[in-house]
């Protein structure tokens, strides 16, 4: 039980710092180069994994 509650913590950890990255490159991208039309690209790249993902099974 104890393996199990510190493996949800790090998890937790992890899904934190990532959504915050996520959010610190798109204000990167914004304040940078102030363009809506890259910020809908690194959003499309960032979710193309995803996507892959989902045919893979095909």
């Amino acid at each position: 039980m104890r393996n199990l509650l510190k493996l949800l913590v790090i998890r937790l950890v992890v899904n934190l710092a990532d959504s915050i990255f996520y959010i610190a490159a798109l204000w990167h991208i914004n304040e940078r180069y102030a363009s809506s039309f890259l910020l809908g690209i690194f959003i499309a790249i960032n979710y193309l994994p995803d996507l892959l993902l989902i045919f893979s099974d095909l």
